[in-house]
């Protein structure tokens, strides 16, 4: 599993996700997708992700509110979970996630939930 990140000073935390955009391919009208990120922290102190919020809250529902901050120690990895509720209409979704941490080399990082939501296939007489 490989992460991408970018190099901090030394002492501080940093955040590394496994990818940054998810397809999750074919989605049928109002299904609901569960999904996740991983998020890591290879730096050597403790990185505290204080906000996720969505720029479509209707299509995507997040796990954590982040009522307190979401800690990763070093050395560990995390997830960001979501639902994409599927919508009431067919076609492409892209939806970005804003997250927002205690990082010196991402301080706001930008995530992608893309989808095709398609209208269920109907069988020949049914």
């Amino acid at each position: 599993m490989a992460f991408v990140h970018a190099r901090a000073p030394a002492n501080k935390p940093i955040i590394a996700f496994e990818k940054q955009v998810l397809d999750l391919g074919k989605v049928s009208v109002g299904a609901r997708v569960e999904g996740a990120f991983a998020v890591s922290n290879p730096g050597n102190r403790s990185l505290e992700i204080t906000e996720v919020s969505t720029d479509c809250q209707p299509c995507v529902t997040l796990y954590d509110t982040l009522d307190e901050p979401m800690v990763v120690y070093p050395g560990t990895t995390e997830e960001i979970r979501f639902v994409l509720n599927g919508t009431k209409t067919p076609g492409p979704v892209n939806v970005t996630l804003t997250v927002r941490s205690n990082t010196a080399n991402q301080p706001r990082a930008t995530l992608r939930i893309k989808a095709n939501v398609v209208s269920p296939t109907r069988k020949p007489g049914g």
